[in-house]
């Protein structure tokens, strides 16, 4: 990580007005005679209530026209299937067609249709539109059935297209459902973007002892990953040789595919898959870069909180997963 910079405004403090007493306070020699107490609160309830039944009459007018000019009084189904010139037949669709146990019918389509394009006679009768809506539909349907073969929910309730269940599935296939690693790092650096008031070998060794007990406590299980980063950014003397050094303690990485990078160190991605699910790496050493030369500048200790293999999800995405299945001739035809 960079130098951060962190800068704060601080907040303009308000003046309070003070009248000098050298002000001249003009005072009406008649003064009108003051409303009731009861009867203000009700002019101004009723003052209220008028606004409020306006308000509530224009909403209702405005409604009533966006309804009837823009849907139609029997919703968008009714309006769009007015339409002449529907450039394929749908027939099969209203009969329901299947992508593996998942059925699409011509109500999906619709659907779909309703949110990609405008009402009208012009998007109605362009095939090229009906393709894409057939398309999403498609991966949508390949989705869900993946999910149901994965257990993710019963296939029993796997009939019709559900939004739900598709987004449980590509949730899931995006990021426990394939091959990942997850985990964490601690760092020290030593040369951020310049080298430090104490020199650069004062500041290496400084960096490496602190890491080096850091990572002796979290071997013995006396802290966590999480708590180490924490000593790391409340050590203030770290700051002489990274003013950065509390946002370069600490970093936590997630659901990490093969082809995916961490770090700007490859060599640090690489090591990172050469662990195992649980292990603490030894203190290694990450570079950074200044236009094309690599240099050393950061002590590191990863450990991988979980990881899978290939094996297990040989799928690194639920786009990947969709392309092969279409390969395989889960696909709808117009």
């Amino acid at each position: 990580m960079r130098l951060s910079i962190f800068g704060f405004d601080p907040l303009a403090k308000k003046s309070n007005p003070v009248i000098s007493k050298d002000t001249k306070v003009v005072v009406p020699n008649e003064i009108k005679k003051p409303v009731k107490k009861s009867f203000f609160k009700f002019a101004l309830l009723k003052n209220k209530l008028v606004v409020l039944f306006i308000a509530c009459l224009l909403t209702f007018v405005s409604l009533i026209i966006y309804v009837s000019v823009n849907k139609g009084f029997g919703g968008d189904k009714v309006v769009l299937e007015s339409y002449d010139g529907l450039p394929f037949n749908k027939s099969k669709f209203e009969q329901g067609v299947f992508v593996g146990n998942v059925t699409v019918h011509w109500e999906d389509l619709l659907r779909r249709y309703e949110i990609l394009y405008d009402n009208s006679p012009e998007n109605w009768s362009n095939l090229a539109n009906w393709k894409n809506v057939l398309n999403q539909v498609n991966s949508e349907a390949i989705l869900q059935n993946e999910g149901a073969r994965k257990g993710l929910f019963e296939s029993k309730d796997n009939s019709t297209l559900d939004p739900i269940k598709v987004n449980r599935a590509r949730n899931y296939f995006d990021s426990k459902g394939k091959e990942y690693i997850s985990g964490e790092a601690i760092t020290v650096w030593f040369y951020n973007e310049q080298v430090p008031s104490i020199g650069l070998v004062p500041a290496k060794e400084t960096a490496l002892k602190f890491i080096s007990d850091v990572r002796s406590k979290i071997l013995s299980n006396e802290i966590t990953m999480k708590s180490a980063g924490d000593l790391i950014s409340s050590n203030f003397s770290l700051s002489s040789i990274d003013p950065a050094y509390q946002s370069n303690a600490y970093m936590k990485f997630t659901y990490i595919s093969p082809d995916q990078s961490v770090f700007h160190d490859d060599y640090l991605d690489k090591t990172m898959w050469d662990l195992k699910a649980g292990e603490t790496s030894e203190i290694l050493t990450g570079h950074d870069y200044s236009g094309d030369a690599k240099f050393e500048a950061f002590f590191i200790v990863l450990k991988i909180s979980e990881k899978t293999s290939s094996k297990e999800f040989p799928f690194k995405s639920s786009d990947q997963i969709i392309r092969k299945r279409i390969l395989e001739g889960y696909k709808l035809e117009l």
